[in-house]
């Protein structure tokens, strides 16, 4: 909060010792620790820590979301439109996959969510698109 991510990093690092094996706690802090090297610029490990969050922890749809909102938030914030591209096509995947399993159920804010990410991303039809699809 104070911009003192740096200081942040260990604590987080070493608080995945506690986590006893509670995937909420391991996918939200690997998230934050993701989140805390984005700020600091070091983008590639909180690139793979962020992947890893949605890779192994993809039924944390809350914390998944995040992920994915911020790896694509950092590649447009630096550029990188083929990596927003490629977050983009992987978020949309993974939230379409959640509406066929009837996951969206579970978790209510998936259209709002997603429309929030395409938008972030520069996508606004598809933003326009999930926003229409949460009133049907």
């Amino acid at each position: 909060r104070d911009g003192r991510w740096s200081e942040v990093i260990p604590y987080l690092e070493r608080s995945l010792y506690y986590t006893r094996g509670d995937e909420t706690k391991i996918a939200e802090t690997l998230g934050w620790l993701g989140t805390a090297h984005l700020r600091t610029g070091n983008a590639e490990k909180a690139t793979d820590l962020l992947l890893e969050v949605t890779r192994k922890y993809s039924d944390q749809i809350g914390l998944t979301l995040r992920a994915y909102g911020n790896l694509i938030k950092h590649s447009r914030d630096s550029g990188k439109g083929k990596d927003v591209e490629r977050y983009v096509a992987a978020v949309e995947r993974y939230a379409r996959s959640l509406i066929r399993e009837g996951k969206d159920e579970e978790y209510p804010l998936l259209y709002r969510r997603m429309s929030q990410i395409m938008a972030m991303g520069g996508y606004a039809a598809e933003a326009r698109e999930w926003a229409e699809a949460e009133r049907q």
